[in-house]
């Protein structure tokens, strides 16, 4: 019941980019808690005689199987709405293709716990038929089949997840290199940098520290020559050790290296900056 209630407010947040108020999920988890406490009440004598609600044929069997069974077939249908509109709107076999897999677990949920409610009320009129006794026996060939399709539809995800953990361990790894120079530059000029960031996704931030380096060297009045990343870390130690006064206006003489542009480039010169300085502290 819980998960149906989550279900419900993930769809509703998917399709109309939903801002989760409050109130309204405190009261859907009080619903819930509330139906749970009942549940529990009405299934009492069921497990004082260690028997399944089904046998007793009466008020408790659809006091339990109803109330239990209707939040996934409700949050099933909000989730299948979704997709259909997802899917007419995209019009790509492609989204089609993972639509169809949320298709069809959505649909045996909704098939499954409706078919419970529906079986819980015939049991309670003392009625048999095909429905009442295939749920008594069980239906796990309608829960295996959503399963799999939603294992199917975890597939893109994990995939997307995989990237970004690489993509972030990349730009955690720029940020460590870029770190020192980006810090000595930015004091050297403070009209460069941009007020506190640190709330950033990491891959923003290494953009941005590109870009505040790039923006100090210019204002730096920076005009090296340096042919290897050794040369260029050496320039840039004479150059902040007596930084030039910044200037309100980016000279025209000023021609910047080409591996300021070049991230590779710039994180090479970034660690030979952080190795000599490193250096020459420990030697002082």
């Amino acid at each position: 019941m819980f998960g149906a209630v989550a279900t419900w407010f993930l769809a509703r947040a998917w399709r109309s980019s939903y801002v989760f108020r409050r109130p309204e999920v405190a009261v859907a988890l009080a619903g819930a808690a509330m139906l749970s406490g009942w549940l529990w009440w009405v299934s009492r004598p069921a497990r004082e005689l260690n028997v399944a609600v089904e046998d007793f044929e009466s008020w408790v069997t659809a006091g339990y199987l109803v109330p239990v069974s209707l939040p996934v077939p409700v949050a099933c249908a909000a989730i299948i709405v979704a997709l259909v509109m997802h899917g007419v709107e995209r019009r790509s076999w492609r989204t089609w293709l993972w639509v169809s897999a949320g298709l069809v677990a959505a649909g045996f949920q909704l098939v499954d716990h409706l078919s419970r409610a529906i079986s819980g009320f015939l049991l309670s009129l003392g009625r048999h038929s095909w429905l009442t006794d295939l749920r008594t026996q069980g239906v796990d060939q309608l829960f295996l089949p959503a399963v799999a399709a939603l294992a199917l539809c975890t597939i893109p995800g994990i995939v997307s997840e995989l990237r970004s953990v690489g993509h972030r361990r990349d730009a955690r790894a720029a940020a460590t290199d870029l770190e020192l120079l980006w810090r000595e530059i930015t004091a050297a000029v403070p009209g460069v940098s941009k007020p506190e960031t640190g709330t950033l996704p990491i891959e923003e931030r290494v953009a941005e520290m590109l870009i505040e380096i790039e923006d100090g060297l210019i204002r730096l009045n920076l005009s090296l020559a340096s042919t290897s990343a050794e040369e260029a870390a050496r320039d840039l130690i004479a150059l902040l050790a007596a930084p030039a006064l910044e200037s309100s206006t980016v000279p025209s003489s000023v021609r910047v290296p080409d591996w300021v542009a070049d991230q590779s480039k710039i994180r090479l010169v970034a660690r030979e900056y952080r190795a000599m300085t490193s250096a020459s502290h420990v030697s002082i």
